[in-house]
């Protein structure tokens, strides 16, 4: 196999990996977000519910606590996937380089120049920490909210 073949196979893998490890890491976020969908119904139907204030603050309690679990989950799921697609990266900064030099092209750096492209502040590294940090905040403000009539009625007694 000559190096341009063997160069030309490698950019091929290096993107499929890319695509694939990507393409997983989004899929993961909606269902986040389907999920946190399905626990913010709940913290809504608490809320405009007529339940004892037992039942209300077990119910806040294992919701918030389910949220934040799931959160730590999704959270930890994307941190690997942030591992895989910059491994990704790394070999397609390489083998772009090295198809850049094979044709006397340097318009193959594309990974490296979508890189430089955008602001730190909109990238999707910065943006869905900060999702799941939210949450985990709205999560636990809402068990709080949920235990607070219970908490106070126990210390009035």
């Amino acid at each position: 196999m000559s190096k341009e073949d063997s160069i030309k196979l490698a950019l091929e893998h290096s993107r499929a990996l890319f695509v694939y490890h990507a393409g997983q890491r989004i899929l993961s976020l909606n269902y986040y977000f389907v999920a946190i969908a399905v626990f913010l119904s709940g913290f809504g139907f608490l809320a405009a519910s007529s339940l004892t204030t037992n039942s209300r603050a077990v119910i806040g309690l294992v919701l918030s606590t389910a949220g934040i679990f799931l959160t730590s989950c999704f959270k930890g799921l994307d941190r690997r996937n942030v591992q895989l697609v910059d491994c990704n990266k790394q070999l397609l900064k390489y083998v772009e380089g090295e198809m850049a030099i094979l044709v006397s092209c340097d318009e193959w750096n594309i990974t490296v120049s979508a890189d430089d492209a955008q602001p730190r502040h909109w990238r999707y590294g910065f943006i869905v920490p900060r999702i799941f940090t939210m949450y985990m905040l709205l999560s636990g403000a809402g068990g709080l909210f949920a235990i607070w009539p219970w908490a106070t009625q126990q210390l009035c007694r």
